[in-house]
């Protein structure tokens, strides 16, 4: 699997890093970093990502094949709706050896500090922060 995103330049394929809020303080990050860090209480997750990008704005999608013995589990956008995530949980569910895949919704995005980093604003000088 790494050989293969190491032959193509529009995949970037990383581990992921887990900071504290703390470390985020001290030592703000550069937004090439954003796409492989999450939040220290994670940690456990021992994630690796793929990224793909384009600068053709008319590539919408990026076909990579995956063996099935490769995926542990699947973790899905913070920003699905609910009924997205169903959605998208049962039709994988509903492939051919994907039966007990375990998928979830991420929760990355549900600390207001964590947010504020990742928008580059001082959480401190404000009550609270939407999204």
């Amino acid at each position: 699997m790494e050989g293969y995103v190491s032959k193509c330049k529009q995949l970037r394929a990383e581990s992921v890093e887990y900071c504290t809020i703390q470390q985020l303080r001290d030592d703000p990050l550069d937004e090439y970093e954003l796409p492989f860090i999450k939040r220290y209480a994670f940690q456990d997750e021992k994630e690796f990502r793929i990224f793909w990008g384009s600068k053709k704005t008319s590539a919408k999608t990026y076909r990579l094949n995956v063996p099935l013995i490769a995926i542990n589990r699947i973790i899905l956008s913070p920003w699905l709706p609910i009924e997205v995530v169903e959605h998208v949980k049962a039709t994988l569910k509903s492939m051919p050896g994907c039966k007990s895949l375990k998928i979830y919704k991420s929760s990355l995005v549900e600390n207001d500090q964590w947010k504020s980093f990742a928008m580059k604003k001082d959480i401190t000088s404000k009550a609270s922060v939407t999204g």
